[in-house]
Parts: structure tokens; sequence; C-alpha cells
């Protein structure tokens, strides 16, 4: 399945960043309305690699991670996009392991991911849900707290989520027509053509009075 985002919209969108007014900031309301517990469970030392790719911790550092690139792009909202990232829906079909590195303990997977925005949110054109192919690699981090997750073919969904803002709301309504009479139209005045002057004969002198 390839990618549902041009990158012709992609750049569009990416345009769109720094053009959000006051009435589109997030703010924390919107945010704490929808957030959801993560996971947080180690799977790195007990799972195979294949369950590796499809585990809930992995989908959990791939949403956290979009997130972050996004904010990252957008230059603003850290915080709120940090929160963001246990917000929204992450739906994954298809993961697949691509290789495995059993010395590193890296595993290369790929997945087709849709991710669902908090209501009252969207991305630039108005879109609340978002869908494409995603590769993705997991490496046990150094401290041993779990994987850490790198994104390949990502940047379309994170310059979008980059212009995230609140949806539009109902178009105002249609102003009501008047209940005054119309102003009536002034019409102009025609011209008078001048009438042609009337010759009278003149007396006859010798006429008898």
């Amino acid at each position: 399945m390839r990618s549902l985002f041009p990158c012709t919209a992609a750049a569009l969108a990416l345009a769109a960043c720094n053009r959000h007014g006051p009435s589109d900031r997030l703010d924390d309301n919107q945010v704490a309305a929808n957030a959801t517990p993560r996971t947080t469970e180690n799977t790195t030392s007990t799972a195979t690699p294949a369950k590796r790719c499809a585990a809930g911790r992995t989908y959990d550092l791939i949403q956290h991670e979009l997130f972050r690139r996004a904010a990252e792009l957008r230059g603003k909202d850290d915080a709120i996009f940090d929160r963001l990232a246990a917000a929204a829906a992450l739906r994954v079909e298809r993961p697949l392991l691509k290789s495995s590195d059993d010395g590193l303990g890296s595993i290369a997977c790929s997945a087709t991911v849709s991710l669902d925005l908090p209501p009252g949110l969207a991305v630039a054109g108005g879109r609340s849900s978002l869908t494409t192919d995603l590769d993705y690699t997991l490496q046990p981090a150094a401290d041993g707290s779990g994987d850490v997750v790198t994104l390949t073919n990502s940047g379309a969904m994170i310059i979008l989520l980059a212009t995230l803002e609140k949806a539009a709301g109902a178009a105002p309504p249609r102003p009501m027509p008047s209940s005054s009479p119309p102003t009536p139209v002034p019409i102009p005045a025609l011209p008078v053509t001048p009438s042609a002057p009337v010759v009278r004969p003149a007396p006859d002198p010798l006429a008898p009075r």
C-alpha cells in the first residue's frame, strides 16, 4: 500500500504551519480530556522479534515519536504535543518483521498505521485521521529501560501533524433578509422635446372691424 500523502499535499501542509491564529491554538483542556494511560512494560528481553514488532509498547513508542518529531518541526507547543501523544489513538495493521540483528538486539519492522486525532483537533485541510505505510526499527536502550524506536517513511505524516490545530467550527448562519420595504430606485426624468411654435396669420388691415 502506498502512502496516502502526496508530496505536494505535504508541502502545502508545511506552509500552513505558521498561519495559526489565536482561535485555533491548542490548549491543555483538549489534551487532558482525551488522555489515556500509557503502557510501560519492558518487552525487549522477553518477546521474540516478531512479537516486538507488534507489541503494545512498540505502538506507544511509535505514537510518541510521531508527535515528538511533529513538535520539533513546528518549533512550539512541545509540552502539549507530548501529552497529545497519549490522547490520540494509533491503529496498526499487518505488522511484519523485516530483519533482525541478534548481536545488537535490533529489529526492522513495517506496518500500516492510522492515527486518529483527539476530538476537536485536525490537521491542515480539516483531516482528523491520517494513514500511511511505515518502517520502524527497534534498538535496546543503553540503560536497559526498553526499546528505542526509529521511524522511516514517516515524513508526510509528521509534516501534517505539525499543522495540528483546533477543528474549524460550524459555518456562521446566513443573514436573514431584511423585513423593511426596499428603498425605491429613483427614475430619472426623461428629456422633454419642446413643441413647435404656433404660427398665427397677421390681421388684414382692410377687413371690417
